[in-house]
């Protein structure tokens, strides 16, 4: 990931598939701080092993413009849907793919979710 988020041959990129990649919060980290990811519209980080700490990564991150997020299977709990909810960087969202194989996927984290003011686009959850 850190090659990835160096390179400035990314600048453009708005589509970024990553699944099952053995990708940590670390990886996450050095995705959502590069300058060249700014235009990721649609990321797919499904199965790997980013936790709540990953997607707190994101939420600060420089990665705003995102449509689609697929997080599924990252063992993600209820701190990380927390982090969804409430962070800035997440208003774009239109599709939210979480809950399948996440810890966290308690119905309460799920009406955070729903309730969250900052998810405005959100449309669908699966």
């Amino acid at each position: 990931m850190a090659e990835i988020a160096k390179s400035h041959n990314f600048g453009r990129l708005t589509h970024l598939y990553v699944e099952a990649n053995k990708i940590k919060a670390g990886g996450v980290n050095d995705l959502a701080m590069s300058p060249h990811m700014v235009n990721l519209v649609h990321l797919n980080i499904k199965s790997n092993k980013i936790g709540n700490e990953g997607l707190q990564w994101l939420a600060v991150g420089s990665i705003r413009k995102l449509k689609y997020l697929n997080v599924q299977h990252n063992v993600v709990g209820e701190d990380g849907f927390r982090v969804i909810a409430e962070s800035e960087n997440f208003t774009k969202l239109a599709e939210l793919k979480i809950f399948d194989g996440n810890q966290g996927a308690t119905t309460e984290a799920k009406n955070t979710l729903k309730r969250a003011h900052t998810l405005q686009a959100l449309r669908f959850i699966s």
